[in-house]
Order: C-alpha cells, then structure tokens, then sequence
C-alpha cells in the first residue's frame, strides 16, 4: 500500500506539472482504482478521456469509469 501510495503522489505531481499527460493521468487513474481511492481514480480517468477520447483504450476507460459510477 505505500509504494501504491507513492505512486499516487508521484503521478499527481507529475499530472500537476504536466496537465496534458493522458498516460500519466490514464495511470494515475489505475493506481487510484486499485488504491480504492475512486474519486480520484474517477477524477483521472475523466481527464483522461477529456485528452484522449479517441485513445485504443478509450473505450476501456469508460467501462472502468461506469464501474466506478456502480459502487
């Protein structure tokens, strides 16, 4: 839990500084889901598909996206 927690703190850094990062906000969101953090994960994902709507993983995104809106 604390290298997820870590992670988490480096990728929101690193998505601060760099707010256009669809693969650090994508991982973020990942990290935050597994984390159980899901307002976050939630948060991510969103930005991600704000940047990448098109992405190959898009569409993946917002199945974990309806999922995290199911708990």
């Amino acid at each position: 839990a604390g290298h997820t927690r870590g992670a988490i703190e480096g990728l929101q850094r690193l998505t601060g500084a760099n707010p256009q990062n669809s693969d650090a906000f994508l991982q973020l969101g990942q990290l935050a889901e597994e984390g159980g953090r899901t307002n976050l994960a939630r948060l991510a994902y969103q930005r991600f598909l704000q940047l990448e709507p098109d992405d190959r993983l898009a569409d993946e995104v917002r199945d974990r996206l309806n999922a995290l809106d199911g708990t």
